[in-house]
């Protein structure tokens, strides 16, 4: 199918930005049971073309108000939508990578980074993600897949 998340070019590498509004660097903020508050979309992990060149494969999880509003045909999403990026390695599979989560803040995007073994890389407005995701066609958000029929 048509690639996902894919940029014109990988962004350019920049210091770490300052965080968005004196979000924590310390326990990741990302829920620990994404399953139970929210939902996976699209059902089944698919090839991440714009993370680390097709490296992994990805689960994407979006909160209440990401989902309202990724079904909508356009327009902004609200404060409070969250996505949620679990990676996972395509050469070995069942070994974890990254996880990275979006939320929309009111002044834009915060954007967080987790290695596999949990520890939080950067947290948010990172110059590097916003690069990339402003060449998505709606508020920074790439389209899924769609599900498999």
């Amino acid at each position: 199918g048509p690639a996902v998340g894919v940029s014109h070019g990988p962004a350019p590498v920049r210091p770490a930005a300052s965080t968005d509004g004196g979000a924590p660097r310390g326990p990741s903020p990302i829920p620990k049971d994404l399953a139970a508050t929210f939902t996976k979309l699209p059902p089944e992990r698919f090839v991440s073309q714009g993370h680390a060149g097709a490296r992994f494969e990805m689960d994407v999880w979006a909160n209440a108000a990401a989902k309202e509003a990724l079904a909508k045909p356009a327009g902004d999403y609200p404060v409070g939508a969250m996505f949620v990026a679990e990676h996972w390695e395509r050469q070995a599979p069942g070994t974890r990578g990254p996880v990275m989560m979006m939320e929309r803040r009111e002044k834009g995007w915060r954007w967080v980074t987790v290695s596999a073994s949990g520890e939080v890389k950067r947290d948010g407005a990172i110059e590097s993600c916003a690069a990339c995701h402003e060449e998505a066609a709606r508020d920074s958000v790439f389209p899924l897949p769609p599900p498999p029929k």
